[in-house]
């Protein structure tokens, strides 16, 4: 079973509808037995530490509401388990609150302002049957490009053509962007990349050797950097890259849409510096 993990805050609902609707269309390529071994776990937090929803414009059950009727539309198509749990601070509390449940073959996390196509779903049921879930492993797809090429591994494109990529107008729509290939599950031979919101997939055994270490913290990241350090620093982990099903950050253009500026925020919670969390490796 794959248990997809998310957390939406009040300033990222605006991107509820869009990938809500990307995950109800990989239905149409799913039988209902895989439908059945799919679940959705979701969590929104107002985060009351870090907004004055006093000063704010939108209140806090305006955007409530929009997380449970998202959520609720997504119940009629598969098993979904949401809430609102305000003690959430972070995307990584609410991940090792997950990752240690262990009532998953295989935990999925992603962003909501992630953008990719409807067969993203069903190429990971393919792609898990070659594999054992006790052993240690993370399956991730494409994505277009990063900004260098340390990425190279795992992108469509060279870092370089960044700039004229970035022009493109089909990358409003990820389905013109999907190589006219057949998916290929390949090794990454190199150094592992990935990051925590483009679907990376871990297996059971993998987030059982790894738990997700206290020091981490609860708020933004960097429970993946943890992740791949841990993975390269013992030598046991191995990265499988779906070529060809790409997956896309779609901030940079749905970014012109966000509400951000509706809230009056305290602060941002911050991730924990690299030095700090080398410590934890």
């Amino acid at each position: 079973m794959i248990k997809i993990v998310g957390l939406i805050l009040p300033w990222e609902t605006y991107f509820l509808p869009k990938i809500i609707s990307s995950f109800i269309s990989c239905k149409s390529y799913l039988t209902e037995d895989e439908c059945k071994n799919i679940k959705f776990n979701l969590v929104y937090s107002n985060v009351p530490e870090q907004i004055n929803w006093e000063e704010s414009l939108a209140p806090p059950l305006y955007t409530e509401n929009i997380f449970k009727q998202c959520c609720s539309l997504l119940s009629k198509y598969y098993n979904v388990e949401y809430e609102i749990n305000d003690n959430i601070k972070g995307c990584v509390g609410h991940r090792r609150i997950e990752f240690n449940k262990n009532d998953y073959d295989y935990c999925m996390t992603f962003d909501f302002d992630m953008n990719f196509p409807p067969n993203l779903l069903k190429s990971y049921v393919e792609t898990i049957k070659h594999f054992d879930n006790n052993d240690l492993l993370v399956i991730t797809p494409q994505i277009p490009l990063m900004w260098d090429n340390s990425w190279k591994e795992i992108s469509l494109f060279d870092a370089d053509y960044r700039h004229e990529y970035y022009k493109k107008p089909e990358r409003f729509d990820i389905n013109l962007i999907q190589p006219d290939k057949e998916l290929e599950v390949k090794q990454i031979e190199g150094e592992f990349k990935w990051f925590g919101g483009m679907f990376p997939c871990y297996s059971k055994g993998y987030l059982k050797e790894y738990p997700l270490h206290e020091g981490l913290g609860n708020g933004y990241g960097p429970d993946d950097y943890y992740l791949m350090l841990k993975g390269l620093k013992y030598k046991k982990v191995k990265q499988y890259l779906i070529k060809n099903l790409v997956v896309e950050n779609s901030k940079h253009y749905w970014g012109h849409f966000t509400n951000k500026s509706n809230y009056k925020l305290n602060y941002l919670a911050k991730k924990i510096s690299d030095e700090n969390l080398i410590k934890l490796i």
